[in-house]
């Protein structure tokens, strides 16, 4: 990790290669396909994701992790799979939950991605990134319940950018462009501070 600090990739990237195979545990993998999604390295990315779920057959991290680079590769189907299996292994698994969620949603399948938004926030109620994608898709799909799904994100986290959005954007979609505007310039304020 010391040579990738001071630049010098190739010997960093071979050392932590190195430590990746001998290494029961899963730091220096991570840390592996950490440094290959940030160069864009797919491949070398899945191929570190194979040698990963070989020591964690029985995790789901592993098949979370390749379902999120087959995102990155626009691989939708392949991504569908892969969170398929980390719920396969793990059934109460709330990422492979929310991504499958957004997945489906991106296919433009909102009563998919419905229950899985759902699952997700049932399985992590404080968790505000969940929480905004519900509300979003739950505003395309026109339900009810929108309207509280706002109230509790304005709860969870009412100081940031990501609340201050989705509230404003509730508002203006529901004609009250006064209080839209008003939580549209907290979200400037929070971005310009």
């Amino acid at each position: 990790v010391t040579h990738l600090a001071s630049g010098k990739t190739e010997t960093g990237l071979d050392e932590l290669q190195d430590v990746a195979a001998s290494d029961t545990g899963a730091t220096a993998d991570l840390a592996l396909i950490s440094v290959h999604l940030r160069r864009k390295e797919f491949d070398k990315a899945l191929a570190a994701i194979d040698k990963l779920e070989k020591k964690q057959p029985d995790k789901p991290l592993a098949a979370n992790l390749r379902g999120r680079v087959q995102l990155a590769q626009k691989d939708t189907a392949g991504a569908r799979k892969s969170f398929e299996r980390a719920l396969a292994i793990d059934p109460q698994h709330a990422l492979a939950i929310f991504v499958r969620g957004l997945v489906a949603g991106s296919l433009g399948r909102p009563e998919e991605a419905l229950p899985d938004l759902y699952r997700a926030h049932e399985l992590w109620p404080g968790d505000a990134n969940i929480l905004a994608e519900l509300c979003r898709f739950s505003n395309t799909a026109g339900l009810r319940q929108h309207g509280a799904f706002v109230d509790r994100i304005g709860l969870i986290d009412p100081l940031t950018a990501i609340s201050a959005l989705v509230t404003s954007s509730y508002h203006w979609t529901g004609g009250r462009f006064e209080e839209s505007v008003a939580s549209a310039r907290r979200v400037c304020e929070m971005s310009n501070p």
